[in-house]
């Protein structure tokens, strides 16, 4: 699947990375915007800067290193759920007989620390209960990767956000199919203890 392909497949439905917007977590777009782009009243910007250049570069880098820390093999997956095909998630890697994702972020020094600490930044931790959703893996690796080394932070389905994902992504899609803006926020999230 080329680039645009992937973009098209992704425009059908919610992935894992529109689930912190969903959830008022992301420091980088709004719920707004999002609904405005899935709707096709603006263009959703794909330009690249630093960031995301030097993660598309690491990314193959990092697996590797994962899967020599794990021992088995973590491809690239596009999937989505059986029930609700809507929810999808384009992971980074999967691996169905140990039932893990893989998600991969290659920070900078401050997140890369806060996997060091055994902490996942709150802005990707409702990616990788999404990703479980939609899997229902056991369990999801966060692997943080410097450029040389990589620490795994070990993620397990959190029932009870991931029923209140559910709920706030089947009332965001449902917005989306009617065309009604969503409201601007959402009620305040309990996050656990491994999220900072």
């Amino acid at each position: 699947m080329n680039k645009n392909e992937w973009h098209q497949w992704r425009a059908k439905g919610l992935g894992a990375s529109d689930a912190p917007i969903i959830l008022g977590l992301s420091p980088w777009k709004d719920r707004i915007t999002l609904y405005k782009e899935k709707i096709g009243e603006i263009k959703k910007d794909y330009t690249s800067n630093w960031a995301i250049d030097r993660g598309n570069r690491l990314e193959p880098i990092a697996r590797a290193h994962y899967e020599l820390m794990v021992l088995y093999d973590c491809p690239p997956q596009m999937v989505e759920h059986g029930e609700f095909p809507w929810l999808r998630a384009s992971l980074d890697g999967y691996n169905p007989v140990e039932s893990v994702v893989l998600e991969i972020k290659c920070p900078g020094k401050a997140d890369h620390q806060k996997a060091i600490d055994y902490k996942v930044p709150k802005k990707y931790y409702a990616q990788l209960q999404h990703q479980l959703l939609v899997t229902r893996a056991k369990r999801c690796d966060y692997f943080s990767f410097d450029g040389s080394t990589g620490v795994i932070v070990e993620v397990f389905p959190d029932p009870a956000f991931m029923l209140r994902l559910f709920c706030e992504l089947r009332d965001f899609w449902e917005c989306i199919e009617n065309r009604k803006e969503p409201s601007k926020t959402i009620n305040e999230l309990v996050l656990p203890g491994i999220v900072e």
